[in-house]
């Protein structure tokens, strides 16, 4: 029964990072792509103070959009490092030989942290926010 948990939950992180990464790549670029357009017209075109409200005002959407993406990605890594020490905190060495042998398991998984990224080029998290 636990090694279908344990086996059911590494495939569904598998599942979301194939599932979502190429979503949010597109999210990711167009909304780089969209900001650095309208960064070019605020910067090159005349613009009376109504328009340039409006255009500062997309610019805060688009950059608090970049920063929800990215803040969703260090929340899952910062997730997949937190079970690791909870489950390594717990007196694990006390339990049932087979559930320990599981633990393992987990604990070899979770060494590498679970990260979102789009399409492996970058990972989403708030250095890659940082850089931007």
């Amino acid at each position: 029964m636990l090694s279908l948990i344990l086996g059911t939950g590494i495939g569904v992180g598998n599942a979301l990072r194939k599932l979502y990464s190429p979503v949010l790549t597109m999210q990711f670029f167009l909304q780089l792509l969209i900001l650095c357009t309208n960064a070019f017209v605020v910067a090159s075109a005349k613009l009376d103070a109504v328009q340039l409200t409006f255009c500062g005002a997309y610019v805060i959407g688009n950059i608090l959009q970049l920063f929800v993406l990215s803040h969703l990605g260090e929340k899952i890594t910062s997730e997949s490092r937190r079970l690791m020490d909870d489950a390594y905190g717990k007196a694990w060495y006390a339990c049932h030989p087979s559930l320990r042998s599981y633990l393992k398991i987990i604990f070899l998984q979770c060494q590498k942290p679970f990260k979102m990224s789009a399409l492996g080029v970058f990972p989403l998290s708030i250095e890659t926010f940082k850089n931007v």
